[in-house]
């Protein structure tokens, strides 16, 4: 089988696991191998939120993201370093590799400023819907198979975002969580991010020439850049960790975004 082959065999298989019988399961890892990384990654996650939630008490979202990517990335280009990988990338990934970095980079920035405005399980639950998004935008994009099951367990996971969400016109506006529900902007942002890392998702699956290390290196430069870039052109302001607890959440965020 030629390299072009292979690889092309690579980008068929589907972005999450289906139900469906037809799938050949030719040179496929195991399917719990794949679940248990996407378990171990959303820990990781609600662990990095728990302290990104913590610094945006004294910094911006923005800014939760330019510390978060500096570290991250530092760790990263570590292990880079002591395994011998290089950074080069060819030239026809470049563009798809910009892709991946914008989608993230925007995903991450909705992401947070949802975090920083909502109650920390609402936005998680929020921007966890990123998988049934991936699961629409596969088919549309990547002209995957949709099953009857996944479809209906798709729609049945958006009924229960209608509980975290809970609009007025369905639940009033005077039920006892009134006060601590998030505005429709940051409900909107959440969304905004849960669907921008869908779009990673598809992009990643477009990379599989390029070692997932050197697209994380990119993606934390990429969005170092960018959060900087956005303080000093708009936000015009630019906060330092000032106490220990600080300092220890910023680097836990950078090292659980890594992990």
């Amino acid at each position: 089988m030629s390299i072009g082959t292979e690889k092309r065999v690579s980008e068929d298989r589907p972005l999450l696991p289906t139900t469906a019988a037809d799938v050949k399961d030719e040179n496929q890892p195991h399917k719990l191998l794949g679940i248990s990384c996407v378990a171990l990654s959303a820990v990781c996650f609600s662990l990095m939120s728990t302290m990104v939630k913590f610094n945006t008490y004294t910094m911006t979202s923005i800014e939760a993201i330019f510390w978060r990517s500096i570290v991250a990335m530092a760790l990263n280009y570590v292990c880079i370093r002591c395994s011998g990988k290089t950074l080069y990338v060819a030239p026809e990934e470049r563009k798809m590799l910009f892709y991946r970095c914008l989608a993230g980079f925007s995903s991450i920035s909705f992401a947070f400023y949802a975090l920083s405005q909502m109650v920390l399980a609402d936005s998680s639950c929020i921007v966890f819907t990123s998988p049934v998004w991936t699961f629409f935008l596969g088919a549309c994009l990547l002209h995957e198979r949709i099953d009857i099951p996944s479809f209906a367990c798709a729609v049945l996971s958006f009924a229960g975002l209608i509980c975290v969400v809970r609009p007025g016109f369905i639940f009033g506006y005077d039920h006892a969580t009134a006060q601590s529900d998030g505005s429709w902007i940051a409900i909107g942002s959440a969304m905004l991010g849960a669907i921008g890392q869908a779009f990673v998702f598809i992009t990643v699956r477009k990379l599989k020439g390029i070692d997932f290390m050197v697209i994380v290196h990119y993606f934390m430069l990429f969005s170092m850049l960018g959060s900087l870039a956005y303080m000093l052109l708009v936000q015009r302001v630019f906060v330092v960790p000032s106490t220990l607890g600080v300092w220890l959440c910023v680097f836990g965020s950078g090292v659980f975004t890594f992990v």
